[in-house]
């Protein structure tokens, strides 16, 4: 948090992640940043507006409430509803992986339209052709981050589409954990990052009063 903090006050800084805006807001405040949430279904932009992309909402809610009862039949497992998008967690459950994926599967089946994210003890249901990749390349468009050069961190499967993104944009990449990966960069764990974001924020010039 301190190095979020100290590179929000030097650099031009936005978060992307899988989780919703709301979420990142309660954690990071009072800090708020850009953020892209849900892989992109969601977008703030610095000047603070909500981008959206459109969404299949009647299938999403068949494949939840399949799910729900799915997660009923099994204790432990977790349903996480999102703003176009559904998350399966099974980390409690790791011995349900392959019904988890079994189940997805057969839930989505009749919606092409869906994506299905497989991510860290998750499989997250996505309606909507967003991802982490194209809201980078929508961040760099515009205001403050046209004409810098990207440092994206990511520590999960689906950033990994996101590492050649940013990479073809002159852009720096860092894997945090093990794990394949088409990062320049890898970090052993969120404590080493924070230390060397923090050891990069002070090597910024600071800015004017």
């Amino acid at each position: 948090m301190n190095a979020i903090a100290s590179l929000a006050k030097t650099s031009a800084l936005a978060i992307v992640t899988g989780r919703r805006i709301d979420d990142i807001d309660r954690f990071l405040s009072p800090l708020e940043l850009p953020v892209a949430g849900v892989h992109g279904l969601e977008r703030r932009s610095a000047d603070g507006v909500i981008h959206g992309v459109p969404i299949n909402e009647e299938a999403l809610k068949d494949v939840s409430e399949q799910l729900s009862q799915f997660v009923i039949r099994n204790p432990g497992l977790i349903l996480e509803p999102k703003r176009g998008s559904i998350a399966l967690h099974f980390r409690q459950r790791p011995d349900l992986a392959d019904e988890c994926v079994a189940q997805v599967a057969t839930s989505t089946a009749p919606y092409p339209d869906l994506h299905v994210l497989p991510g860290k003890m998750v499989l997250e249901v996505k309606a909507g052709s967003a991802s982490k990749g194209a809201a980078i390349r929508a961040f760099m468009q515009e205001a403050p981050f046209a004409g810098k050069q990207p440092f994206f961190v990511g520590d999960d499967v689906t950033d990994e589409e996101a590492f050649p993104i940013v990479r073809q944009s002159g852009g720096v990449t860092v894997r945090i954990g093990e794990g394949a990966t088409a990062a320049m960069y890898r970090a052993s764990g969120p404590e080493e990052l924070s230390e060397w974001l923090t050891a990069l924020a002070q090597t910024f010039p600071k800015p004017e009063a």
